[in-house]
């Protein structure tokens, strides 16, 4: 029997038990039969595809018992499905981790701006709108751009910016009613940069790894990152304190946050934020830029075990683009191969094929693929990704 402390990673994929395996932990990998990667299983040392939503506590615990006989060092997942689970199998258990109500708030626009504004945290007017009437008079009350997006969303799934026009309003409104969302939250437009926040917490204690630049499409989907942010220092300093201020009101205790600000001539407003790493593969740009994956730093803590060291200061900069190719059929890909040889290129992920078919990009799921870079500094990984991206072709009709 293996005397490492044991991890149990929830929703993981093959790329997240590799890292947290990298500390020197036994993992135990817990996902839903029709969910659980392969990959992932033959990386773990244990698995259990079980329906983790519906299982009774004690019956989990039963069956964790049954594969391992030691008691979890703490329970990590890194998507959104997964975090409220995990933060009360934390809790059950004793292990470090945010509290419930901590990832609630997170998880719940809704709710994180009820505690914003209750606080006095400056942040942005919204209101909660479940029927045509709460849009109009949202509207009617501030005129200008709003921003309407589910009160729980994620992968920039079915955000949708209105102009002033009231009738446009209520078309969309009877869009909205037809979708699968658990509720929807209205804000008032705001104009500026996205950054993310990128951070560490133990005892309270926010650490900031680094503060990324974003880029978006027309429709709000993110379709790149770098690290570290190009801003001057002192904007960026007032974002990773606006960051870190939200972050203690919402009581976060312990793990990694990923949090997105907007900076606007009033000064840096949270648009939201989570207790997790960053998805699109910032924590592995984290990783090249300043020495650790915050998966890895959170593995080992819970382990009590030290962590890879977080350089203070960065290692170059890195770059992850995604491919957008025009809506079709794909007829033909072309310049992968040589690509991949480009001096700088450190990943290449196509999720299409000849056949496939691209949609226009209205959610993270509708990209194609990735392609990340690392250079002496943003501005050469910048230019590696753009002329990586340029070279592999995705000819659809």
């Amino acid at each position: 029997m293996s005397d490492k402390p044991l991890i149990v990673l929830v929703g993981a994929k093959e790329t997240i038990v590799r890292i947290v395996k990298s500390v020197g932990v036994e993992v135990l990998l817990i996902d839903l039969p029709t969910e659980i990667d392969p990959a992932a299983i033959r990386l773990a040392d244990k698995a259990l595809a079980i329906d983790i939503v519906s299982i009774k506590f004690d019956d989990l615990f039963k069956m964790i018992a049954s594969v391992s006989p030691r008691k979890p060092a703490g329970f990590i997942a890194v998507s959104d499905p997964w975090l409220l689970i995990v933060s009360h199998l934390n809790k059950a258990f004793g292990c470090l981790g945010a509290s419930p109500e901590t990832t609630l708030a997170m998880l719940n626009k809704d709710l994180m701006r009820k505690i914003l504004d209750e606080i006095g945290i400056p942040s942005v007017p919204w209101q909660h709108v479940q029927k045509e009437s709460d849009l109009v008079g949202f509207m009617t009350k501030y005129p200008g751009p709003i921003i309407i997006k589910p009160v729980d969303g994620r992968g920039s799934r079915n955000i949708y910016k209105v102009n002033s026009n009231i009738e446009a309003a209520k078309e969309l409104w009877a869009k909205l009613v037809k979708l699968e969302e658990t509720g929807w939250l209205a804000e008032v437009f705001l104009e500026g940069p996205e950054f993310s926040v990128e951070t560490v917490t133990e005892n309270g204690r926010h650490y900031v790894i680094t503060v990324t630049d974003k880029h978006k499409n027309n429709n709000f989907v993110e379709i790149g990152h770098r690290i570290p942010s190009q801003l001057a220092e002192d904007l960026k300093k007032q974002i990773a304190e606006s960051a870190c201020a939200v972050l203690t009101s919402l009581k976060l205790n312990f793990g990694p946050a990923h949090t997105e600000v907007i900076l606007t001539k009033q000064g840096p407003r949270v648009v939201e934020t989570h207790n997790r790493v960053g998805g699109d593969r910032i924590g592995r740009l984290c990783e090249m830029v300043y020495g650790c994956h915050p998966i890895a730093w959170m593995a080992a803590k819970l382990a009590n075990i030290s962590p890879p060291k977080i350089y203070e200061k960065p290692d170059g900069g890195a770059t992850i683009a995604f491919f957008t190719p025009t809506p079709g059929k794909v007829k033909l890909i072309s310049g992968l191969e040589e690509t991949k040889n480009i001096e700088g290129v450190e990943e290449i992920i196509l999720s299409v094929k000849k056949g496939s078919v691209v949609k226009e990009v209205l959610s993270s799921n509708d990209r194609s693929g990735h392609v990340i870079a690392k250079g002496n500094n943003t501005q050469v990984s910048d230019a590696i990704c753009s002329k990586a991206i340029k070279n592999i072709q995705i000819i659809t009709e």
